[in-house]
């Protein structure tokens, strides 16, 4: 998964990433689009529990996040 972030080395891994995808998401040949992506998850570990309680809330689906 890190080659897709821009690993080429070892000075390149990601080690550390966080992504939120909809309920619902399903992985098939590529990577599906999250509704937030940052990392690392330390530095953004609010912001991506912000995301989860609005599709929580929402009872967004894979389908309603991907319009928006």
């Amino acid at each position: 998964m890190s080659h897709l972030f821009g690993e080429h080395d070892r000075r390149t891994v990601v080690w550390d990433h966080i992504a939120v995808y909809a309920p619902g998401t399903l992985w098939e040949d590529t990577v599906p689009k999250p509704v937030y992506s940052n990392g690392p998850v330390r530095d953004v570990i609010g912001v991506a529990k912000d995301a989860i309680q609005r599709l929580l809330a929402a009872g967004t689906t894979r389908q309603e996040s991907e319009q928006r």
